[in-house]
């Protein structure tokens, strides 16, 4: 359709990322963390997912390259999916460099999924996060076209934890302070009317924050280095005042948690979730 397919495996140059425990107290408010260990003045370790803060640097570097989406429409894009394996721990002061992949793109009719794959690394030269980032690039709307059923996941009778969790009013623009997401699709009532919703949404990536900072405080005892991974597929946009319920359950395999999250209407928003953790 639009996105360029002969730049798949396209490597772009290393980005660069200095942390700094300002930002990391700024990401872990804004996602509405409470453990003393992420949120107190004295905090060395940054929240897990606080590695979106320079990852979204790589995905705009990819995304806004002229040759890989110029004949695509970036007004339709929206985050389909996050993979994210957290390898060491997010240190205040660290310098860190990415690097980011195209990794592929897959036509679904009614869009293209573009997937990137980034790495980033410590001073040390150690992997400290290793990423897969989904982007639906959806079609115009064509009323011919089928609309697919939602399928409710498969929720076990025996839940580890459900926690609620409440977007606040101003939870668009804060959470773009926190993370440099300023997408006008969560910060603009017309842009996002424009694009087919009834207005602004929440960034994906805040809601599967919102997903971490439940399974942190109600499964790992709010220690972040205990969390080795955290994946999402985004199933539904998130509104202003909408309330979250986080629906966790164990696996099979060891350390391994399914979640879900609903919202009020009992709506599906992120599915296929996992976290993978270690003791």
């Amino acid at each position: 359709m639009g996105v360029n397919a002969k730049l798949i495996g396209k490597t772009y140059p290393e980005l660069t990322f200095q942390v700094t425990r300002e930002g990391m107290l700024a990401y872990a408010r804004a996602t509405k963390e409470e453990h003393p260990a992420l949120v107190s003045e004295e905090a060395r370790v940054a929240s897990p997912m606080f590695a979106v803060r320079w990852l979204l640097d790589g995905f705009m570097q990819a995304l806004f390259d002229p040759e890989l989406t110029g004949q695509a429409d970036l007004g339709r894009m929206v985050h389909a999916g996050q993979d994210n394996r957290f390898l060491a721990p997010i240190l205040a002061g660290d310098t860190l460099t990415t690097q980011v992949r195209v990794a592929s793109l897959e036509d679904k009719g009614s869009g293209e999924i573009l997937t990137l794959a980034l790495s980033s690394r410590n001073p040390q030269g150690a992997p400290v996060v290793e990423s897969r980032a989904a982007f639906f690039f959806r079609a115009p709307p064509d009323p011919s076209r089928p609309r697919r059923a939602d399928t409710p996941s498969v929720v076990p009778a025996e839940t580890l934890f459900e926690e609620l969790l409440v977007v606040d009013p101003d939870q668009t623009v804060r959470y773009a302070d926190a993370s440099g997401d300023r997408n006008p699709i969560h910060m603009d009532e017309d842009f996002a009317r424009a694009m087919g919703f009834p207005g602004v949404i929440l960034q994906g990536l805040c809601t599967m924050a919102f997903a971490q900072t439940a399974v942190l405080k109600r499964a790992l005892g709010g220690d972040p280095s205990r969390l080795r991974r955290l994946a999402v597929r985004f199933a539904k946009p998130v509104f202003l005042r909408d309330e979250l319920r986080v629906i966790a359950w164990r696996l099979e395999a060891p350390g391994h948690l399914g979640f879900l999250v609903r919202n009020q209407r009992g709506e599906e928003v992120i599915r296929d979730g996992l976290a993978e953790t270690g003791s």
